[in-house]
C-alpha cells in the first residue's frame, strides 16, 4: 500500500478503505478501496469510491444500514 493512502476501515479480508492523501484538493481527499491481493500497475487503477470522507459516511454508514433497517432502528 502506498504511503499516501491512509487506511481507516478494513473489511476483514485484508482490504481497506483509505483516504488518498496524494489527491488533496482544497483539503478534501477522495476515498479509495485498496485490495491487498491486487497487483496495481498504476495507482490510478485503485478504485475511487467517494469524493470525500463525508460522502463515504453517507454511503456506507447510512445508506447501507438503511437497506436492512428502518430509520427507527427496527429491522426490515
Amino acid at each position: 500500500m502506498p504511503k499516501f493512502f491512509l487506511p481507516f476501515s478494513p473489511d476483514g479480508y485484508g482490504n481497506h478503505y483509505c483516504i488518498d492523501l496524494s489527491r488533496n484538493e482544497n483539503e478534501i481527499c477522495p476515498i479509495v478501496f485498496w485490495q491487498h491481493d491486487c497487483t496495481y500497475e498504476k495507482i490510478t487503477e485503485v478504485e475511487t469510491c467517494n469524493t470525500n470522507f463525508a460522502e463515504w459516511i453517507k454511503k456506507v454508514m447510512i445508506e447501507w444500514t438503511l437497506e436492512e433497517y428502518y430509520y427507527n432502528g427496527t429491522e426490515k
